[in-house]
């Protein structure tokens, strides 16, 4: 029987997460910051976002085509030291890229961030293909009605074998920290609360493990022998260019590693 949380948190990719505010921060880096709390890095296209249902739907109809253009790319500068940006195609709002807005000039911080994203999207893309994860996303302000839970589910479905895990809180006589399969690619968790509690970024690792397992428990096919590879295995396998980077290791050595491929 598997008890690591580690273990739990790595059959999972976040689709990041949306809110009532269509434009803005949703608080849709949640998860990924649940899964570094366990000293994972999983490189995902979506895993810091805020995407609001809509533009997740559109972004996987049109397989986040054009994801890495830099026209479509708008760097902010009002989120700390670091660049925020914009992928505005897609309404894609990340508040961080790792890059420092006085180390790294604005023409660079996009052309990286281009390759990045396009990278990333091609990863998306096979691991919704080959559907060994449960992809996840949530709403922390409201419940997306049925018929977008489906929808979205039914985008997933059609790239490939991927199963969406939408995360909303306990309502209608659901339990909080259980999960039901609705669809054939759709699974709805159920969590107590998510991190804004009045105000605080309250993030809830307790509450993630726990209807991160109830998924896992009504998923049938379960939790996989072979794993997806990771984003730094996936590089290797399918970029011979960069073949010389080491296996993926966790932390800020990976990702320190990452932005060199990048060129930063």
């Amino acid at each position: 029987m598997i008890t690591s949380a580690k273990t739990i948190a790595e059959q999972f990719e976040s689709l990041g997460g949306g809110s009532l505010n269509l434009n803005g921060w949703s608080f849709g880096c949640e998860f990924g910051y649940w899964q570094r709390s366990l000293h994972l890095e999983p490189l995902g296209l979506l895993r810091w976002a805020s995407i609001s249902p809509d533009n997740l739907l559109r972004g996987l109809e049109a397989g986040f085509a054009g994801v890495e253009d830099e026209a479509a790319l708008e760097l902010r500068a009002l989120t700390g030291s670091d660049w925020g940006y914009t992928q505005t195609t897609y309404g894609m709002y990340m508040d961080h890229s790792g890059m420092e807005q006085d180390k790294v000039p604005a023409a660079q911080a996009k052309a990286a961030l281009a390759k990045s994203m396009g990278f990333l999207r091609d990863k998306l893309l096979h691991d919704l293909a080959l559907g060994e994860k449960l992809f996840v996303y949530r709403t922390y302000d409201h419940i997306v009605d049925d018929g977008m839970q489906c929808a979205l589910a039914d985008a997933i479905g059609r790239l490939g074998n991927g199963v969406l895990c939408y995360v909303q809180h306990a309502a209608e006589g659901r339990l909080p920290f259980t999960a039901v399969r609705k669809t054939p690619n759709l699974i709805v968790g159920y969590i107590d609360h998510f991190a804004p509690v009045e105000g605080r970024l309250d993030y809830n690792p307790i509450g993630w493990e726990a209807v991160c397992r109830a998924a896992l428990d009504v998923w049938p096919t379960g939790i996989q022998t072979q794993r997806a590879p990771s984003g730094m295995d996936y590089l290797a396998l399918n970029q011979p260019a960069f073949q010389t980077l080491p296996p993926a290791e966790p932390g800020a050595r990976r990702l320190s590693r990452l932005r060199r491929w990048l060129g930063l």
